[in-house]
């Protein structure tokens, strides 16, 4: 179970590295981090998206894990039910600044 503690539009930091995914959020009420396990062996990667609308998509999957897919460019990110279901949901990553 993964809880992002932040305000409804907070960036979402995303750091991924063989077999690690680290998310990060920060907000005037303080930041969160949390590491967990992933099957990932590609090179290392951040995406920053937004908190609240990531959140709601990995809670409407309806399953315990799901499978991430990113364009080549990691501006994009695909979030599939794990077992796959026929569904999908995509995420552009968020602009700083």
């Amino acid at each position: 179970m993964v809880m992002v503690m932040s305000e409804s539009w907070s960036t979402l930091k995303i750091d991924i590295s063989p077999g690690k995914m680290a998310l990060f959020t920060e907000d005037d009420n303080g930041s969160s981090l949390q590491e967990i396990p992933c099957d990932y062996s590609g090179d290392t990667a951040e995406m920053f998206l937004h908190a609240q609308l990531f959140m709601d998509i990995i809670n409407h999957t309806g399953t315990e894990n799901i499978k991430m897919r990113f364009n080549t460019q990691k501006s994009t990110l695909a979030v599939l039910p794990e077992p796959e279901q026929g569904c999908y949901y995509f995420l552009a990553q968020k602009k700083r600044g």
